[in-house]
């Protein structure tokens, strides 16, 4: 009943022998530490100890000091094995860890073209992936369902679906509203009617997700494919299975300037829903064209960018916004979505690893009251005050979390803002200063050209 970790156990028993009880222990508890005591020196009782593995076999009289110097030395043992032990149990999180991380990263070599030959023979062994797969686009009737897509539920009815002798399933991000999941065949080459199977298993999976989740989905099935070739499944899962509303060819500044708002809002306060209203974009822009398209798309980029390196994601300050325009004018007309759907998650989620989630809620606290109130008077008073705690902790602790002090940070911010009012082509100077929170034009346009490099006059 109790956990030992050394024993000391006589050989000579009027029931049992010793060897019965030391076999017992090592079936049981394989690493406790066995000592025999006997006042015999039995061959056979020894030989049976050294095949059970037994630490140490003691003849009577025992001393006091025979007793230490073997407890010192199997407590020795003991802790080494418990090192060890942790040791490996590091290394297999770790490999779990790259595991998770390899699975991620195979979903966006895909998306992004990256699947070259070493990246894909490099996936097919670390994550044990056979020649031949396709890709599911999973998309919730109801936009409202917002289950994330490793929720253990939602990852439970994908896996349950397919027989895993037969299937591989790597559960990928949520893209253009629907969760994307690659399924590798594991079986014949040849099979008959096996686009059926995936189709009969995909119903199973509709109705187990809505019975099990109470979750309406739509599933886009793409072409089963070779490794090399899985951008084409890709594709085809993602437009099979939509409801998305093509756009009418008309385009509208006023809609496109709102949808802009709302993405640069989602990013700053960490939302969720950024992807959805970059899709949402992507529509609206889907009539205009060519190279206008591009233009868009590139803004949007850049956007992204300066959002979250508003918000000290240092990673993304240095972005080469260049090397995006040369890689777009070389892409098709039919694949700008897909391309800058795919550039679009790569910067989120380089911004992941230090965004607001990550935050205390003090900073978190001072950076939605700023977003509420930016064009208001706001001091580190204020801030200190806000949030319950002393100046000089406010002070500190939102320079630790941001990379900024907070007046620059606000000031920076409020920068942006006054951007956002001079690319509508509304207001004066003088008015996109009083919008933004600047008290005073002159400060205004000394601050503005801190940080942009050039007088309002001159940016706009």
């Amino acid at each position: 009943e109790n956990k030992y970790d050394i024993v000391y156990l006589s050989i000579e028993f009027t029931d049992i022998s010793g060897i019965d009880i030391a076999q017992m222990i090592r079936e049981e508890f394989p690493n406790l530490c066995v000592v025999f005591i006997s006042k015999y020196d039995y061959f056979d009782f020894a030989r049976n100890a050294v095949v059970l593995g037994v630490d140490d076999y003691l003849l009577e009289p025992v001393t006091e000091h025979d007793i230490v110097e073997t407890t010192n030395r199997l407590i020795k043992k003991v802790e080494n094995r418990r090192k060890n032990t942790a040791k490996e149990e590091k290394k297999e999180k770790l490999f779990d860890n790259i595991y998770e991380l390899a699975k991620d990263s195979f979903v966006y070599s895909v998306l992004f073209g990256l699947n070259s030959g070493k990246n894909i023979s490099d996936y097919k062994e670390l994550l044990e992936l056979k020649d031949r797969g396709l890709w599911l686009g999973i998309e919730p009737v109801d936009d409202m369902y917002n289950i994330k897509p490793y929720d253990r539920g939602f990852t439970k009815c994908i896996i349950d679906c397919f027989n895993e002798k037969e299937y591989s399933v790597i559960i990928g991000p949520k893209l253009l509203r629907k969760y994307i999941v690659y399924v590798g065949i594991n079986g014949e080459e040849h099979k008959k009617n096996e686009r059926r199977d995936i189709e009969r298993i995909c119903e199973r999976l509709k109705q187990r997700l809505y019975s099990e989740l109470q979750c309406k989905v739509n599933i886009g099935t793409g072409s089963i494919q070779k490794l090399e070739k899985l951008y084409i499944s890709y594709e085809e899962a993602v437009a099979g299975g939509s409801r998305t509303v093509k756009n009418s060819g008309l385009y509208s500044d006023e809609i496109y300037v709102q949808h802009k708002r709302q993405l640069i809002e989602s990013i700053e306060l960490a939302k969720n829903d950024s992807a959805d209203i970059f899709s949402k974009i992507l529509e609206i822009i889907g009539g205009l064209e060519e190279r206008d398209r591009k233009n868009k798309i590139i803004e949007l980029l850049v956007v992204t960018i300066n959002s979250l390196s508003l918000y000290g994601k240092k990673q993304c300050a240095g972005f080469d916004h260049l090397s995006y325009i040369n890689e777009i004018m070389k892409i098709k007309k039919d694949e700008l979505d897909a391309w800058a759907l795919g550039k679009f998650q790569f910067i989120i989620k380089l911004g992941q690893s230090d965004d607001m989630e990550n935050m205390s809620e003090i900073v978190k606290k001072a950076m939605y009251y700023v977003y509420e109130h930016y064009s208001e008077n706001i001091t580190l008073s204020d801030m200190a005050a806000l949030t319950g705690v002393s100046l000089q902790y406010f002070s500190k602790l939102f320079k630790d979390e941001t990379g900024f002090n907070f007046v620059n940070w606000l000031n920076g911010f409020r920068v942006n803002k006054a951007k956002e009012f001079m690319s509508s082509n509304q207001y004066t100077i003088k008015e996109v200063c009083f919008k933004a929170g600047f008290n005073d034009p002159n400060y205004f346009s000394r601050i503005f050209k801190k940080y942009e490099g050039k007088a309002p006059t001159e940016y706009i």
